[in-house]
């Protein structure tokens, strides 16, 4: 069987990879000659990486004065700081149109009132010392060339856009041209960083990765805080360290795939910005296709290949189906301030995705999103027809028995096997994983320049392929939007996205041939069958035969 997969030529490739998941029967099996090590090895090393700082560095923060900077940013540099993560070598401007001599007052005020920060501490004001504030506009070029002063001699830079999407493409173009990034002499030493959205639909997205693309993509790093969640590093590791689960990880196994998020809350005071923006790309773009990727993904070649290896998952998905999405919109939305009391964006949205490939042809994978739900969830199921024998006698349960794996990621990050009344917590071979805060883990990985933490120009272009057309399925009214009460587990007709697929009923017709039929037969009970017997009367062509 496997010389005869070996000579498909689409398949020559795949089999190269060390770490590659095996397959039973007409699935993929690694080669005999591999070395899991080499791949193990690269994966461990960026979960588990925790290398300080060696070189000097200057971080030029730009959005400084923002919500985002007071209640995530300069906390989790200050932590980093702590640690001697960062080294004494560290510098920070903090850049901004507006931005006084004040600076350093109104940061502890926010730092304190946003992330609970204690500022009187010895080691806070060690880190304010690293702090350098600078007034930058990108419509005034003598500004940004005054940044030059604060890198070279050894020094690279790490250019963080906090900043609107609207914002990307100035800035890009203004650092340009001073020669703080590029391709060439020591522009191609620094850092461009993007926090995202990266764009709301794919020509926005397209438009500013052409601006970058003079620019090295690996000097290109696309935060999504979500990659650098303790429970995303967990499922990686899963995934491609431990091996309990490798030989389970494909259509043969697995019956559906299930990837939730949903919230309590409600959009609280953000009215203005979630109705232009919805749950869709609010959340689903955002976050939730970077972890079906992730659990869709051949392994990558190394840690450095790992973006790629995420957008070729991504491009296996077929184009989704609307009748397979569901919208809706929680009651008294349209009250909330800010909001358009004719709004027709959603709060919630349910989707299926199936895939093309030999590893998950036929397998459904739902993905949901919500606000004003019944409960604050995010997690990822996926559900098993039968286990291993090894993977069984763990659990203490027949392999024939289904099974489901839980890997919860919020509000407590876990993984679990379930198999009827039987449950244990798998904990992930390989390297052990630091508890940070993901803009923690995000920005040391930055600094250090660790891009297999980041989101790739390739894959967000991919998932906007995906998404684009559902988007304008909403535009059009094509899926309707439902109303639903607070505290819902779930709209209306999203359910049957999230539910066993019932099986086809097969009859047998006078020819022999199955014939599958559309609704499903219930049984017929044996008081039914006697009452049938005595009424039936008996044909011409029976009765002559009992004659």
């Amino acid at each position: 069987m496997l010389q005869s997969f070996c000579s498909m030529p689409q398949h020559r490739g795949i089999l190269s990879l060390a770490l590659i998941l095996s397959f039973s029967l007409s699935f993929l099996s690694p080669p005999a000659d591999a070395n899991p090590s080499t791949h193990a090895d690269s994966i461990a090393a960026l979960v588990g990486d925790e290398s300080k700082l060696e070189s000097a560095k200057t971080l030029v923060l730009f959005g400084a004065t923002g919500d985002l900077a007071g209640r995530k940013l300069f906390p989790s540099l200050h932590k980093l700081h702590q640690q001697g993560m960062l080294g004494d070598s560290f510098r920070i401007v903090a850049a901004s149109p507006r931005i006084g001599e004040d600076f350093k007052t109104s940061l502890r005020e926010r730092v304190s009132t946003l992330a609970g920060v204690d500022v009187s501490t010895a080691s806070w004001k060690k880190f304010e010392t690293l702090i350098v504030p600078q007034t930058v506009s990108f419509d005034d070029q003598a500004s940004v060339e005054r940044l030059k002063k604060h890198l070279g001699k050894g020094r690279s830079g790490v250019f963080y856009l906090a900043l609107p999407t609207a914002a990307f493409e100035p800035a890009v173009i203004a650092l340009s041209k001073s020669n703080l990034v590029g391709n060439t002499g020591s522009a191609a030493k620094n850092t461009l960083v993007f926090e995202k959205p990266f764009g709301n639909n794919l020509k926005e997205t397209r438009k500013l990765g052409d601006a970058t693309k003079n620019i090295p993509e690996d000097r290109v790093m696309r935060m999504d805080h979500y990659l650098g969640k303790q429970s995303v590093l967990s499922l990686m590791s899963l995934r491609f360290i431990d091996k309990r689960l490798e030989g389970m990880w494909n259509r043969q196994y697995v019956s559906r795939v299930e990837i939730s998020a949903t919230e309590k809350l409600d959009i609280q005071g953000r009215g203005g910005f979630y109705d232009k923006t919805g749950a869709m790309r609010d959340f689903v773009q955002g976050h939730l296709m970077q972890v079906l990727s992730i659990v869709a993904m051949e392994a990558p070649g190394s840690a450095s290949k790992l973006r790629d290896a995420k957008a070729e998952s991504l491009k296996l998905v077929q184009p989704i189906d609307t009748s397979k999405v569901v919208r809706g919109q929680y009651q008294g939305y349209r009250q909330t301030e800010g909001v358009n009391p004719r709004s027709t964006t959603e709060s919630y949205v349910a989707l299926q995705a199936q895939l093309r490939g030999q590893r998950w042809q036929g397998v459904p994978f739902a993905i949901e999103s919500g606000k004003a739900l019944s409960e604050k969830r995010t997690q990822v199921k996926v559900h098993f027809k039968s286990l291993e024998p090894g993977v069984a006698r763990e659990l203490g349960v027949s392999p024939g028995q289904p099974a489901v794996l839980t890997i919860a990621i919020d509000p407590k990050a876990e993984i679990t096997l379930r198999s009827g009344n039987k449950e244990i917590t798998i904990q992930p071979t390989g390297p052990e994983i630091k508890e940070r805060e993901p803009y923690e883990r995000l920005l040391l990985a930055a600094v250090t320049g660790s891009q297999g933490l980041f989101a790739g120009r390739s894959e967000i272009e991919q998932s906007w392929k995906i998404l684009d057309p559902v988007a304008r399925s909403f535009r059009l009214n094509q899926v309707p939007l439902s109303d639903y009460k607070r505290s819902s587990k779930r709209p209306r007709g999203a359910k049957k996205l999230f539910t066993k697929a019932r099986p086809i009923q097969m009859l047998t017709g006078k020819t022999g041939k199955t014939i599958p039929s559309k609704k499903r037969v219930r049984p017929v009970s044996k008081a039914a069958k006697r009452k049938i017997s005595a009424t039936k009367k008996p044909s011409p062509g029976r009765v002559r035969r009992l004659r």
